[in-house]
C-alpha cells in the first residue's frame, strides 16, 4: 500500500474512515483484527485460555476498524458497563495501530474518533487500562487521568494502570 506523509503526520486524512466491524461484515478485516490482537495480546493465552477470535466475534458490535484507502490500519473496542449503583462507564480496549502507521498521528486521530463515539453515549466516564507507561503518557496528553492501579490476576498476571476520562 502506498501513502504519503510529511512531518510524521499522515496526509490525505480524508482517506481515513472508521467502520463498525459488525456493520462492515468484512471477513478480511475481522481476520486482521484477530491477527493484531494475537500479535499484541497473544501472550495472555499462557495465563488464561483467551481466544481473541471468539472474543472479537462475540463482541463484534463493540469493535471498530480504521482504514486508510480502504486498508485496515487500526482498531479499538468500546464496551459499555453498569454497576449495581447505576454508574455507567465505557471501556476503551483493543486500541491498536498497525506497525507501519505508528508515529504518523494515527493513534491520536483514532482516539478522537473513539472519544466522539463515547461522547454520544449515555455514559459517566471512559475507562482505559494500560500495561505500559508510554501508553499512559499518550492517554494523559488526550485528557485521561490516572485513577488507580490494578493488581495482577489470573487473566493477566501483569499490573496495569487504570485511567479515566
Amino acid at each position: 500500500m502506498f501513502f504519503y506523509s510529511t512531518s510524521k503526520k499522515i496526509q490525505h486524512t480524508n482517506n481515513l474512515k472508521l467502520h463498525s466491524l459488525a456493520e462492515a461484515k468484512n471477513e478480511s478485516w475481522l481476520k486482521t483484527a484477530v491477527s493484531w490482537a494475537e500479535d499484541k495480546w497473544g501472550y495472555l493465552r499462557f495465563f488464561h485460555p483467551v481466544k481473541h477470535k471468539d472474543f472479537i466475534q462475540k463482541n463484534i458490535a463493540n469493535f471498530y476498524i480504521l482504514t486508510y484507502a480502504n486498508q485496515p490500519i487500526g482498531m479499538f473496542a468500546l464496551s459499555d458497563y453498569q454497576n449495581f449503583s447505576k454508574h455507567k462507564w465505557t471501556d476503551l480496549s483493543y486500541f491498536y495501530v498497525a506497525k507501519n502507521f505508528r508515529g504518523l498521528g494515527i493513534g491520536g486521530t483514532m482516539f478522537k474518533m473513539a472519544k466522539s463515539i463515547y461522547d454520544g453515549k449515555n455514559s459517566d466516564s471512559m475507562i482505559i487500562e494500560t500495561l505500559t507507561p508510554a501508553l499512559n503518557r499518550f492517554y494523559e496528553k488526550k485528557g485521561a487521568k490516572v485513577v488507580g492501579e490494578r493488581e495482577p490476576h489470573d487473566f493477566n498476571p501483569f499490573p496495569a494502570t487504570i485511567m479515566r476520562i
